[in-house]
């Protein structure tokens, strides 16, 4: 009968042939601090990317928001639609998806801005105008003020109504090229 060896590292020497894998601690600290470094530069690689596609993010955000709410565009030769929203109003974000919906058929003809009504240039252009939060205020191409629609409506209800205002364009910039 063999006698079972006590030692692992004995089981391994007799099992297998190869000497015990013995560290010494200066080599199991090096061994850590290798894996932690590791560790790291991954932990700092994926924040560093994750970093950059929020910077990038924002950026076009940002971007994005000073397009839309840039008022200059109004009188530019295309019909402007503005919208004056109070971000915290559910009426506001609700007309706002509703417009956005109801644009969507028009190819670019007509520019969509939103000033909000919380911001000094939004108080200014809500007196300029007379108008409310809630509000929709319409512009011909040469920056004239065609109707203002008050309160929340439909997608259904806005596609004719800016239907009219890209053809009105439309009619008028034939009558100027001719």
């Amino acid at each position: 009968m063999a006698k079972r060896p006590r030692n692992k590292n004995k089981a391994r020497k007799n099992s297998g042939g190869r000497k015990p894998a013995t560290k010494t601690p200066a080599e199991r600290a090096d061994a850590k601090r290798r894996k932690l470094l590791s560790t790291s530069a991954k932990v700092f690689a994926a924040v560093f990317t994750l970093g950059a596609i929020s910077v990038a993010g924002a950026t076009a955000y940002r971007n994005h928001w000073q397009e839309v709410t840039d008022l200059s565009v109004i009188g530019n030769g295309m019909p402007t639609v503005v919208q004056v929203h109070d971000p915290g109003c559910k009426l506001c974000q609700a007309l706002k998806a509703n417009t956005t919906v109801a644009l969507g058929d028009f190819d670019d003809s007509i520019q969509y801005r939103i000033v909000e009504i919380n911001t000094p240039a939004g108080r200014a252009f809500a007196s300029k105008h007379n108008v409310r939060h809630v509000t929709l205020v319409t512009f011909t191409g040469s920056g004239r003020v065609v109707d203002k629609l008050q309160g929340v409506k439909e997608p259904e209800e806005l596609t004719p109504y800016f239907d009219r205002l890209a053809k009105r364009a439309k009619i008028v910039s034939k009558n100027t090229t001719q």
